[in-house]
């Protein structure tokens, strides 16, 4: 799975993103009943993905943006409180950014 980050993103956009990640990546291959966040929720988007067309995964992660929007305040509450420093991270720059602002790049 890769993840792919504007040049404008903040740390705490690539948290997110990467937790989206892993999020996706418990619904691929792990038991989400155990969750303690949106475990019914998990679990129906993980029963859906198991069956999904192509349309179907693409229609499951767009429900897990939604979900992330949802949950994440919650998950970095509990990284802050746990002791992380969410004001930088070791992600490299170059490798996980990209300028999808093509359109404004046409018009200069």
């Amino acid at each position: 799975m890769s993840i792919v980050l504007h040049p404008d993103a903040s740390s705490i956009d690539m948290i997110q993103a990467c937790t989206h990640a892993e999020v996706f990546n418990m619904l691929l291959f792990e038991k989400v009943h155990k969750c303690q966040i949106e475990a019914n929720t998990l679990q129906e988007l993980q029963d859906r993905l198991q069956n999904a067309s192509k349309e179907g995964m693409w229609e499951i992660i767009s429900e897990t943006h939604l979900l992330l929007d949802r949950i994440f305040p919650k998950i970095l509450k509990g990284f802050v409180t746990a002791g992380w420093v969410t004001d930088r991270n070791l992600l490299n720059f170059d490798e996980w950014r990209v300028d999808w602002n093509l359109g404004a790049k046409k018009m200069q």
